[in-house]
Formats: C-alpha cells, sequence, structure tokens
C-alpha cells in the first residue's frame, strides 16, 4: 500500500515531489502528506 510505504520511508520520491525542498523540517511535509488521509479517516470516523 502506498501509504504504508511512505511511513516506511522517510522521504521518498513521491513524497518529496510535493514538498518544497527548501522547507527544512521533513516533519512539516509529512504532516501535509499526510492531511487528505487523516481528513479522510476522520470523516468516515465521524460518519461511522
Amino acid at each position: 500500500m502506498p501509504w504504508f510505504r511512505f511511513f516506511s520511508s522517510a522521504c521518498d520520491e513521491d513524497a518529496c515531489a510535493a514538498v518544497d525542498p527548501n522547507a527544512a523540517p521533513s516533519t512539516l511535509g509529512l504532516i501535509f502528506s499526510l492531511s487528505p488521509f487523516l481528513l479522510t479517516f476522520a470523516a468516515v470516523a465521524t460518519v461511522a
């Protein structure tokens, strides 16, 4: 699964492509990259 691969790799090409290389903290990029997943999870959890 792509999201699992994202967790296992700190920064692969797909993840870094959407993140500004000049942004120092990779954690910030991680948060922005995971935002859609977190929002989707929250929506599903709310409905369920």
